[in-house]
């Protein structure tokens, strides 16, 4: 699945039009942030005057929900977002969509909560509960910040720094993956291993299965097993995603296709680009350059009429040829277009995205509809 790439430097200057919105400078949030539900999404302010690169949250209309406050700000999950305040040495904390403090940084002794500045790291929250990394343990907490179970583990500096706080690891699925001594393994909400520690890398679970990979070597394989601990597809492939319940993406050196769990190729191996499944529908190019929608079963969907394509996030995906470029939809209709000098398209997050000129400098961050929520030309520099 191909790797998005993210430059901070032009999220900044976008930052910079966003505080044009805002309805003053200083730090709060807004009484609108009470609705359940609210998509919001985490944006830098690095831009703006003040140069600090705070971090806030913004509505779908562009505008500020939480103003910028932080200097770590994760997206919301099940309505709480792991933040840390900007310019102190506080610890992580979770807030709600209203920017209220919802729990504290804490750490666990017998049972009991105690607020501290010990947390390492901690994750997103899946089926209302989530993991805090500590030092010499783990520990599973609930909505309340409760301690529900510990699980004894040398949790390391690459767990602290390096995902900025933000475990990899959540329940989703009923089960999260987790390293320990260098091994990964899964455990549920109890803090049961489930699956012993017994691979160098474990996915989150996905329709109950996760990829497995047994060696740290360059000969390491990829395979896939379900929710018990069953190999469900042999751990045996050069690289492999999941596209559904019975079907993987598999790529064996420069050659791609659709494995069946039963060992039947619905796209046999060939040197075509699969982009990665989204609610059952993925781009493929071909080697020609023919790009088409495909199901896992293989069944050809649409054929695009585009040279270039991306893949599927929130029910759009980014096409272009020269002389059009826009978003299309799952049956391949083009939703709504966009200058065709913006030649850098991303795909939507939390019903946002942003598109690059990168001859001009414009940046413009749209909506699902297509309408430019911002707009502004920066000086030109090395896009990503």
């Amino acid at each position: 699945m191909p790797a998005e790439k993210t430059n901070y430097r032009w999220r900044s200057s976008i930052a910079c039009i966003a505080l044009t919105f805002a309805l003053g400078l200083a730090c709060g949030c807004d009484k609108r942030a009470e609705e359940p539900g609210t998509r919001l999404r985490s944006w830098t302010n690095r831009g703006d005057m003040q140069g600090d690169g705070r971090r806030g949250y913004v509505r779908q209309d562009g505008s500020w929900q939480i103003r910028p406050r932080f200097d770590v700000a994760h997206e919301f999950s099940e309505e709480l977002a792991l933040v840390r305040m900007y310019g102190t040495s506080s610890p992580f904390s979770y807030i709600s969509p209203s920017g209220k403090t919802v729990i504290d940084a804490i750490h666990f002794d017998s049972g009991k909560v105690v607020k501290s500045d010990r947390w390492l790291a901690a994750g997103n929250f899946s089926n209302n509960v989530a993991l805090v990394a500590l030092e010499g343990r783990y520990v599973i907490i609930d909505r309340a910040g409760r301690a529900l179970a510990k699980v004894a583990a040398d949790v390391g500096v690459d767990v602290a720094y390096g995902s900025k706080g933000l475990l990899q690891s959540e329940f989703e699925g009923g089960l999260a993956a987790l390293e320990v001594d260098g091994e990964y393994g899964a455990i549920d909400p109890s803090g049961k291993w489930v699956i012993k520690p017994s691979y160098y890398l474990l996915s989150g679970f996905r329709d109950g299965m996760a990829v497995a990979t047994r060696r740290r070597d360059k000969s390491s394989k990829r395979g896939v097993i379900d929710a018990g601990g069953r190999v469900v597809l042999p751990i045996e492939h050069d690289w492999v995603s999941i596209a559904d319940k019975s079907h993987f993406v598999v790529t064996e050196g420069k050659l791609s296709g659709i494995l069946r769990d039963d060992g039947v190729w619905t796209v046999p191996l060939a040197e075509v680009d699969i982009g990665g499944f989204s609610d059952g529908i993925s781009t493929i190019k071909l080697k020609n350059g023919e790009c088409k929608l495909i199901e896992p079963s293989g069944k050809v969907v649409a054929n695009l009429p585009w040279a270039q394509c991306g893949y599927f996030s929130e029910g759009l995906c980014w096409v272009r040829s020269p002389g059009e470029a826009g978003y299309i939809d799952k049956s391949g209709v083009m939703r709504f277009t966009v200058p065709p000098n913006y030649t850098y398209l991303r795909p939507f997050l939390h019903g946002l995205t942003e598109i690059i000129d990168k001859e001009s400098g414009d940046v413009c961050l749209i909506d699902t509809s297509g309408k430019v929520l911002w707009k502004e030309r920066i000086e030109k520099m090395s896009w990503p």
